[in-house]
């Protein structure tokens, strides 16, 4: 019977360097080389902008991995629009031969990380924010994720905590701290199903893998301050590679820490970032996002009609109730999806009797009933997982079980 990937890992001790630095490896017959000049095992780029208050601890936490000499290769893109400043901070580095500090004009996350990508020494290139702290065994972890799912894995991609620094608001509920970039999915390293994604503050890549489907598009991802939450960069490069055969892991022992900037917690930002959540889905996929967009008028329709919101649509309360206000940053996300495919009509002339009329219909209604009932969407979680694994084509496992 076949099955999906599986991965069994070791003990970290037993993940070498093939040579510590200093030591000699015979490359040929009479050939002598110091272990310093062979290839790192994994190359880690951190992208910056304007972050030199948590950048520090980021990069500490690369210099501090449980590794042998020569492992890792630490490559920092600093985007910051004071190019001055920039190279003032990348002094401090300048004695540290594990670290090439890259002072990059060119604005844009997506840009930052593909000039990393082809920086990278290493056939792995992974990605950590400038306010992440990896775990020390994570660069460790990483690598031997790949090395033991084999030549099929293309991506590996880790758990990420939140690291709060201020006290988490009442009103935040845990459905939400995905916009956050929280991932937490459970579990043993095993292939990432379709439904479920990876971060970009910790994730890796098989560089052919990534530079195969062009790498990141300039298109999404953030460019310059925090006014625009443009994302999706990677996970549209993500989806790519899944196209093309090869195989996404989630690993959760190569564990990744995000400082959650206090800055972040106002119902604002989340309200903002669910918008821009819709933008990016839309700009990378504009046929599946248009096709949900009747389904997400309905909904506000339905809140409309059954006198639910006190509020006109599109102007919001102050609210503490964590569901209430995760019903909120739904509404938020419908409303946008509905606006970007011509907005929504009170009450539609034609449409809503025929077959894909009764499916947006009942898209809208279910969506509704999962924001009132917790048990009702755990229970439609459910049924789009058991649907997910009844349809995904099987493949013969690397590891035959």
């Amino acid at each position: 019977m076949e099955c999906a990937l599986s991965v069994t890992c070791q003990p970290i001790g037993s993940i070498h360097h093939p040579a510590a630095c200093g030591d000699l490896v015979l490359s040929e017959p009479g050939a002598a080389t110091n272990a310093c000049d062979r290839a790192p095992r994994l190359s880690v780029a951190v992208c910056t902008y304007n972050r030199y208050d948590v950048l520090p601890d980021a990069i500490d936490s690369l210099l501090k991995q449980d590794c042998e000499p020569g492992f890792l290769d630490i490559i920092v893109i600093d985007n910051s629009p004071d190019q001055v400043a920039a190279g003032t901070f990348s002094k401090r580095y300048g004695s540290e031969p594990r670290i090439r500090y890259i002072l990059e004009p060119v604005p844009g996350l997506s840009n930052a990380r593909n000039l990393a990508a082809s920086l990278a020494r290493a056939d792995l290139i992974a990605f950590i924010d400038d306010d992440a702290i990896a775990a020390p065994d994570w660069a460790a972890r990483i690598v031997q994720a790949f090395e033991t799912a084999g030549k099929r894995a293309a991506v590996v991609g880790g758990r990420v905590l939140p690291r709060w620094v201020s006290l988490r608001p009442t009103w935040l509920n845990d459905d939400l701290l995905k916009y956050l970039t929280i991932v937490d999915w459970g579990g043993r390293c095993r292939e990432l199903p379709a439904h479920q994604w990876l971060a970009g503050c910790n994730v890796a890549f098989d560089k052919k893998a990534l530079a195969a489907v062009g790498g990141f598009s300039p298109a999404l991802g953030r460019v310059g301050s925090g006014l625009s939450l443009l994302s999706n960069d990677e996970t549209d490069v993500m989806h790519k590679i899944r196209a093309t055969g090869r195989v996404l892991l989630y690993c959760p022992d190569a564990l990744v820490e995000h400082v959650i900037d206090p800055a972040r917690l106002t119902h604002n930002w989340f309200r903002r970032r669910a918008a821009w959540q819709a933008v990016s889905e839309f700009i990378k996929d504009p046929e599946r996002t248009s096709a949900y967009a009747p389904a997400a008028a309905e909904h506000m329709r339905l809140l409309l009609r059954n006198g639910r919101r006190k509020n006109p649509m599109g102007f919001f309360g102050r609210v503490e109730d964590p569901n209430e206000f995760k019903h909120d940053v739904a509404l938020i996300y419908d409303l946008m999806v509905a606006t970007l495919a011509g907005g929504a009509e009170v009450d539609p002339a034609s449409g809503l009797g025929t077959v894909a009329g009764l499916k947006v219909r009942g898209i809208g209604t279910m969506r509704l009933a999962a924001q009132k009932s917790p048990r009702f969407r755990r229970m439609l979680h459910l049924a789009v997982r058991a649907r997910e694994a009844l349809s995904r084509r099987p493949w013969r496992s690397v590891y035959g079980s």
